[in-house]
């Protein structure tokens, strides 16, 4: 999506900022969405409550990818 595409673009700390902002739809679609090392930044430093409800919105394909992604670093 753009918004993974933007989240890719700027420096982790923004990211993170941004993606604080998104509502919970929008969010779990663009944590699927971005590249492993964002995913992981977004994961380590938002609020363990609302990555649970992205990965809770996701398709379980898709949440298990990123947390194995996670799991790798």
């Amino acid at each position: 999506s753009d918004i993974a595409d933007i989240l890719d673009e700027l420096t982790l700390p923004e990211a993170v900022v941004v993606f604080g902002c998104l509502d919970e739809e929008r969010a779990a679609q663009t944590l699927a969405e971005v590249s492993p090392e964002t995913s992981r930044y977004i994961i380590e430093n938002v609020p363990r409550e609302q990555i649970v409800r992205a990965l809770d919105i996701l398709p379980m394909d898709d949440a298990a990818e990123i947390v194995a992604e996670v799991g790798e670093a």
